[in-house]
């Protein structure tokens, strides 16, 4: 089910669906370029996606900022828009959602709760607690910085300009 078509309190895996229209910048995920071809991997994502900044997205068990992916090739930050649209899933523990095919974190209540339209819906309902940010999960680290980001840094520009080829070329490398 697309996340545009979900209600609070479907009978899904989310508990909670927040929404947040107003301006500012976002990142956008780039996969039309190539037809199929997905700035991740191929086919993802499935289409284009755009996240917030601060979304985290899942590699290789690490959770990295969409603002630390940016290369402006295949994954480019938007300045000009004048609004958006967020759609939010919130679960009772946090999780890995599919996000057009890539892994991307739940929503996690930082202490942004009250930006979004349907707040006072959500405080009507039961709360899971006070905002505690991201949990730690096995297996699972976030990463802003250091060597595990450049390397991934490295596989999605390098995925980026093999995009930008023309597709003899792809078939004879």
């Amino acid at each position: 089910m697309a996340i545009v078509d979900l209600n609070i309190e479907d009978n899904t895996r989310s508990m909670e669906i927040d929404q947040a229209d107003y301006g500012g910048d976002i990142l956008r995920i780039n996969i039309d370029t190539f037809g199929s071809l997905g700035s991740i991997a191929d086919n993802i994502p499935h289409r284009d996606l755009t996240v917030s900044p601060g979304h985290h997205l899942f590699f290789d068990g690490n959770l990295v900022p969409a603002m630390a992916l940016v290369n402006n090739i295949s994954i480019v930050q938007l300045v000009d828009m004048v609004s958006f649209e967020y759609f939010h899933i919130e679960l009772e523990q946090f999780d890995i959602l599919l996000a057009e095919g890539v892994p991307a974190e739940s929503y996690v209540d930082t202490g942004n709760r009250k930006m979004f339209q349907n707040a006072h819906e959500v405080e009507m309902n039961p709360d899971f607690g006070p905002a505690k940010g991201r949990p730690d999960i096995p297996g699972m680290t976030v990463v802003r910085k250091g060597p595990v980001l450049e390397a991934i840094r490295a596989r999605l520009l390098e995925r980026a300009n093999w995009m930008q080829m023309p597709e003899t070329v792809k078939r004879v490398g």
